[in-house]
């Protein structure tokens, strides 16, 4: 009997080495795998556009509350620049400046922006930069910035869907307003701000600063 034990444990113990055994052979699969991110980018439409599309800014110039229309006189001056801002080729800012203006002197500037990007965006809102300040824009509200002398609004088309090599008409307005200086150039810069099209939570969503 202590024979017949012997042995059968002698071989539960082959059995168990032989099972460790074969619980250390395996072999490790590998794979491989590539992911290319997409880009997301725009930038102001002004050079090789397609035959029908403006290579500058559309200015629209208007004195508000004057009655009759015969006394709107255009006497202030907008200029612009073009500038790029980070370096990658795209004309991603616009620089502004306002001569001879006035309180009540009006401008309504429409610009083309083209998503040149492959990730589809949405433009939120703007960065209006004055000085050493800088005022956050919602799209379809007014900021008042220079210390109360100019409003800005934000215009058409925010929260649309921009896919790749599509563009839109994205424009603004300002208005020099009672406490604007005599003799003053005032001069500030916008810039639009997009996010990929399904982290857009709608037109009042904020964007921190990039500075």
């Amino acid at each position: 009997m202590k024979k017949i034990l012997l042995v059968t444990l002698s071989i539960i113990l082959a059995m168990g080495a032989l099972g460790v055994g074969y619980a250390l052979w395996f072999e490790e699969l590998y794979v491989d795998v590539t992911v290319n991110t997409g880009e997301l980018d725009w930038e102001f439409w002004n050079h090789e556009v397609p035959a029908g599309y403006p290579t500058e800014p559309t200015y629209t110039y208007a004195d508000h509350g004057f009655d009759p229309p015969a006394y709107i006189k255009d006497v202030a001056q907008t200029n612009h620049v073009w500038v790029d801002r980070d370096g990658d080729l795209d004309w991603d800012t616009l620089e502004l400046e306002i001569i001879d203006a006035y309180p009540g002197y009006y401008n309504h500037i429409s610009t083309h922006v083209h998503c040149n990007g492959t990730v589809p965006l949405i433009i939120v809102g703007a960065w209006v930069t004055y000085g050493d300040s800088e005022a956050w824009l919602p799209a379809g509200d007014w900021v008042t910035i220079f210390d109360g002398a100019m409003r800005v609004s934000f215009g058409n088309n925010y929260g649309d869907q921009l896919h790749f090599c599509d563009s839109r008409d994205i424009s603004f307005d300002f208005k020099i307003l009672q406490p604007a200086e005599q003799g003053h150039t005032y001069t500030f810069s916008i810039r639009y701000v997009a996010v990929q099209y399904n982290e857009y939570e709608g037109p009042g969503m904020y964007v921190e600063p990039s500075s």
